[in-house]
């Protein structure tokens, strides 16, 4: 693919030109085959949530974490993008994503080399325990947020990681899809010298095992079942912050 026309491009140029130019493919998998285990884990999710699409009215009594749950899943079924990160943050943030000394940060600044040329990437979200990073952004993005977010753990490892798998997470309006980005030195330096790697990358994709997949692609999280099952993926992704 030496013909291929190669060019730096920051995060939010990316588009499926760099996948093609780069050897990046992105291939569906199965629950147990994404998160490696046979079942997924029950979730801790209040039951308030899990069991009223919306907010139960008054008098029901519930919860600052419910309460926000609720407004933020109404703003992010309108999809706008800082509405979808309020509600994204939020639902990491109940599924205590940010325990254990990990930590949530929005807007983070991000950079690698392309083509002899450094750019720049910036995460909307970002989950930081130890060097791992999870991201929320649209999948081409994310990709090359995936990317500069291994050039970044690289610069305070020691040794230097050879290769690093990078959970991550696409969220339009309440739907999410899951995503394990695995990124290596050699990729990095294909990237940084323009050159097509001999070998591919491949991303693992995960759609939640709802019911019917087309409906959750329109609804999201609204329906219960769906609901439930998101989360229960959301409390197998934590687990992969310690591996990853």
């Amino acid at each position: 693919m030496a013909e291929l026309i190669r060019s730096a491009k920051s995060s939010s140029d990316w588009n499926e030109y760099e996948l093609f130019a780069f050897n990046i493919v992105i291939e569906d998998f199965d629950a147990a085959t994404f998160f490696g285990t046979p079942q997924l884990p029950a979730t801790t999710v209040s039951p308030v949530i899990l069991n009223n699409i919306a907010r139960p009215p008054p008098p029901a009594v519930i919860t600052k974490d419910e309460r926000l749950f609720f407004e933020f899943l109404n703003r992010a079924n309108v999809m706008e993008k800082a509405a979808v990160d309020d509600f994204t943050g939020h639902i990491l943030r109940m599924l205590d994503f940010d325990g254990d000394e990990r930590s949530i940060t929005t807007k983070r600044e991000l950079s690698f080399t392309m083509c002899g040329t450094r750019v720049r990437a910036k995460a909307d979200l970002a989950v930081m325990f130890r060097s791992s990073t999870v991201i929320d952004e649209p999948i081409l993005q994310l990709i090359a947020e995936a990317i500069a977010a291994f050039v970044e753990n690289n610069r305070v490892m020691q040794p230097p990681l050879a290769q690093q798998i990078i959970p991550a997470m696409t969220m339009v309006g309440p739907r999410p899809i899951f995503y394990k980005v695995p990124v290596t030195q050699d990729l990095v330096s294909a990237l940084v010298t323009g050159q097509y790697p001999a070998q591919p990358t491949v991303v693992q994709r995960l759609v939640p095992p709802v019911p019917e997949e087309e409906a959750y692609m329109i609804h999201g999280m609204n329906p219960l079942v769906d609901r439930r099952i998101v989360f229960q993926c959301l409390e197998a992704m934590r687990t992969l912050l310690v591996s990853s």
